[in-house]
């Protein structure tokens, strides 16, 4: 398809610690992509992010990332959501090692 066909190009820089000796992007990387494309997307159509999610009744939101940083930044922003970390979910589907990794 042609650029043309998209409503709206995004250009990414791949950066040098995102790839391989062989300079392939590590697959864990493309989560993090997306969610600028994401984020780009909603900017460019005048969705506030969060803000207008919360105004049309979101009330979960999920971090794929690693870490909790999202999570805790929606939850100050407003204390009647949901914050997720997928990380958090996945331990306690599985448990917890002793190291402080799921099982």
């Amino acid at each position: 398809m042609p650029r043309s066909d998209f409503r709206l190009a995004c250009p990414l820089r791949v950066r040098w610690a995102e790839v391989d000796p062989q300079n392939i992007v590590f697959n864990a990387h493309y989560l993090m992509y997306f969610d600028v494309a994401a984020t780009e997307y909603w900017r460019e159509i005048g969705c506030e992010y969060p803000a207008r999610f919360l105004a049309h009744g979101v009330d979960t939101f999920v971090e794929i990332g690693p870490g909790q940083v999202l999570s805790r930044l929606i939850r100050r922003i407003s204390g009647d959501v949901k914050a997720i970390s997928l990380n958090d979910a996945v331990v306690a589907l599985l448990g917890q090692r002793e190291d402080g990794t799921g099982k």
